[in-house]
């Protein structure tokens, strides 16, 4: 403590010397300085008053007081003081300090102020007279700001709470950052770019989640007219001609029953005044006549028949029937087959694949149509308190139906329409924000978090996404500001695989894991340097931190421990012996004799 006021005297003493430095020769002082631990006290020179706040608001600087000459006959600051200047002035100036020191009785008779020593010595007992201090309430938490989720919690919102593996992250502006940290709610805003996106991506989920997608592909056998059989005619090209009256016929095995369509296309090469005509039978039976218009392969017309089939073998028949021929003019007319096709059953594309997705998210599917308000009621009581992390009223309750009810009588289908209180729901404030409401928002008196709260803030720390099921219900209960309840939750979550955000996300930025991604070694120096090897560092550095959040393990060891986790890239990078490790398999090795 004295040498530090020793410096502090010293430091006092110098900028005494300047000021006097600065004043000319024969000037009166009129008011003390303290300085010194002798308890020499030093006067202020005149013409360096303090300055009046009233008169300006700023302070001169060095080349405005030499421009304005304040200090009359005074000799300018020097630009730079070298340590050795110090020193020497402190000597030859010491006459005239002394000169210009007052006694100590007309010291105190001025204001009987202590020295500045003591006054650092007690630095509680500088306090301002005219400053009226503010103090907090006792307990209060200051203000709490609505918290946007960034673009993480975002994701993983939508995924856990829909099912969903579509991911918005990239798509999204990037998260501003305040503190190191990007979830910070003073400093995420929401533009309307945000509002966009968010609106495309409530979209893409809500559909992927309700609408059910048609069985597509069903079975499509197609026979080229070349490999068929026929009464007359042969292979011509690409197709078969059938010179004369006669039928084409093809042979397909049906393996399950149903509707099946049946498509074949045609050309004829025209003579005489009539087109080419035929007709279209199934096991010796006609079902459609035709009339063939197209003249080549680039005019073939397409003929195609519904028909119910059974299992088993059975032959479509396509036959040319008014045959023409003009010996004399050698005008002919023939039916050229290009191919037939076989396609069914059609009862397959009225079914639908099955939807994991819809199965979650809808509790109820209306059977009558009597029952869809019901049931869109239903779905929304159950979807929209998972979605704004707290009990719904019955006020917004009915503000989403109305949505679905004007849906249906625009025209929509139930689905359609159910999808319309679903997007506006993800849209809304109480889904992108973290809302906390207080009971009287013109009572400034501190209160405790609701449950709900309480279970949102928990789960965004340790998993950046929307509270389980199982949280929700201790919410809803009341229970989850008990202590033992509390950490039994905390427990919980933090052995499920949803509190690796804790680390990605938290540590990530805490301890700037992150930053090994951005990390570009000079390849020339190392040179075993590979993506591989920095996704091996990524994965050890994480492991080590698990072992924190998941274990029992004093903070301390973050900079103390002696072991780490590598796989055999990183062993070998590292200089170490642990044998043959199975590739992407991890271990923990003791790392104290290794040069980190």
């Amino acid at each position: 403590m004295g040498q530090r006021m020793d410096m502090t005297a010293r430091l006092l003493l110098g900028v005494g010397l300047l000021v006097f430095l600065g004043c000319s020769e024969g000037t009166e002082p009129t008011a003390s300085l303290a300085v010194g631990s002798e308890g020499e006290e030093l006067s202020q020179p005149r013409g360096l008053e303090p300055l009046n706040p009233e008169e300006s608001s700023e302070l001169p600087t060095r080349e405005g007081a030499k421009e304005t000459d304040a200090v009359e006959g005074a000799e300018p600051l020097p630009d730079a003081l070298e340590p050795e200047d110090l020193e020497e002035d402190a000597d030859t100036s010491t006459a005239e300090s002394e000169d210009s020191v007052e006694s100590e009785e007309d010291v105190d008779a001025v204001d009987g102020s202590e020295s500045v020593e003591e006054e650092l010595i007690e630095p509680d007992t500088l306090v301002e007279p005219d400053v009226e201090e503010e103090t907090e309430p006792e307990g209060d938490p200051g203000t709490v700001i609505l918290h946007r989720l960034n673009r993480v919690e975002y994701d993983n919102s939508l995924q856990h709470l829909l099912g969903t593996t579509q991911s918005f992250a990239d798509q999204l502006p990037a998260d501003d950052v305040g503190y190191g940290f990007d979830n910070i709610a003073s400093v995420l805003s929401l533009s309307p770019l945000h509002l966009e996106l968010f609106e495309l991506a409530a979209r893409s989920v809500v559909e992927e989640a309700i609408v059910l997608e048609p069985f597509l592909d069903i079975p499509v056998i197609k026979k080229e007219g070349e490999t068929g059989t026929a009464t007359v005619g042969q292979p011509s090209g690409n197709a078969w001609i059938v010179w004369s009256v006669g039928t084409h016929t093809t042979v397909f095995d049906v393996q399950e029953a149903g509707t099946y369509r049946i498509r074949a296309r045609m050309w004829a090469s025209q003579g005489g005044d009539e087109l080419a005509q035929g007709a279209l039978s199934v096991d010796g039976v006609p079902f459609v006549e035709y009339e063939i218009n197209g003249f080549n392969t680039d005019t073939a017309e397409i003929i195609e028949h519904l028909i119910e089939l059974e299992p088993g073998e059975h032959t479509v028949g396509l036959s040319f029937e008014n045959d023409y021929w003009e010996p004399d003019t050698m005008i002919d007319r023939n039916l050229y087959v290009d191919w037939v096709e076989l396609s069914g059953p059609q009862e397959w594309l009225e079914q639908t694949l099955p939807n994991p997705l819809r199965e979650d998210l809808l509790i109820c599917e209306p059977n009558e149509e009597g029952q869809t308000p019901e049931c869109a009621r239903q779905n929304l009581e159950d979807f929209v308190p998972k979605a704004w992390r707290r009990p719904v009223s019955t006020e917004e309750l009915d503000g989403l139906m109305n949505l679905f009810t004007v849906a249906m009588e625009e025209g929509a289908d139930y689905d359609e329409a159910m999808m319309v209180p679903f997007i506006a729901t993800l849209l809304s404030p109480h889904f992108l924000f973290r809302v906390e409401l207080d009971p009287d928002i013109s009572d400034p008196t501190p209160h405790l978090l609701s449950d709900h709260e309480l279970a949102t803030r928990l789960s965004y720390f340790l998993w950046s996404s929307t509270p389980d099921a199982q949280l929700l219900e201790r919410a809803n209960e009341g229970v989850l500001q008990e202590t033992d309840v509390l950490i039994e939750e905390t427990l919980r979550m933090l052995a499920d695989p949803k509190a690796h955000a804790l680390i990605d996300n938290y540590a990530g930025q805490w301890l700037y894991l992150r930053g090994l991604w951005d990390a570009f070694p000079a390849e020339w120096i190392f040179e075993d340097w590979s993506e591989d090897l920095r996704a091996s560092m990524a994965a050890e550095a994480w492991l080590f931190v698990e072992t924190f959040i998941k274990g029992d393990r004093p903070m301390t060891e973050l900079l103390t421990s002696t072991t780490s986790f590598v796989d055999q890239k990183l062993a070998d990078h590292y200089g170490l012996n642990v044998g043959t490790l199975i590739p992407g398999v991890f271990a923990e090795v003791d790392v104290t004799d290794v040069n980190r």
